[in-house]
């Protein structure tokens, strides 16, 4: 079983892998790259630091290996079915434990947004991160804002079973 690790040490590690995409790939970010390739980015840099931790953490992008019930759960019950097409319902980046599901494998899920979100926007990112919290038992969940002209990271942490964040302001913390 992986030893599950504080939540401010994953928040930690979040914030240094971002810190050091904006620092080390600026042209990603200021010529306005699809969030995939900086989200990729951010991935690898996450992965770097994973290598420390004991167990088997990594990070993945688009990860697509989970149960078709729980994918169907999170289009219908929190997007509204909106984003029933399970293609939608990946989230850009989780930090996991590939070897089992559950609160002790799944710490982190991330969705990440290029621009200048609005509230529409943000609702159906904040619905989809908490249905991961809830469905598939991740620590807590992150929403990454940027404007792609090189303007720095806006995040907003989400925990399991409490509301979510109003999707009318940017997000609280400026990394």
């Amino acid at each position: 079983m992986t030893a599950p690790v504080a939540d401010d040490v994953v928040r930690d590690v979040v914030r240094e892998a971002i810190r050091s995409v904006w620092k080390q790939c600026p042209d990603l970010i200021e010529h306005g790259v699809h969030e995939r390739t900086v989200v990729a980015h951010i991935a690898a840099a996450l992965n770097v630091r994973l290598e420390a931790w004991p167990g088997l953490w990594r990070a993945d992008v688009e990860y697509n290996r989970f149960h078709d019930r729980g994918l169907e759960a999170i289009g219908t019950k929190y997007l509204r079915g909106a984003a029933g097409d399970r293609r939608n319902v990946y989230p850009n980046l989780i930090v996991h434990d590939p070897r089992g599901g559950g609160p002790d494998h799944n710490l982190l899920v991330l969705e990440a947004k290029k621009g200048a979100p609005t509230d529409i926007d943000r609702e159906p990112d904040y619905r989809k991160l908490q249905g991961f919290l809830q469905q598939f038992d991740y620590h807590q969940a992150a929403f990454l804002e940027y404007d792609g002209t090189g303007g720095r990271p806006r995040i907003e942490w989400l925990v399991p079973f409490i509301s979510h964040p109003d999707p009318t302001t940017p997000a609280s913390e400026e990394l």
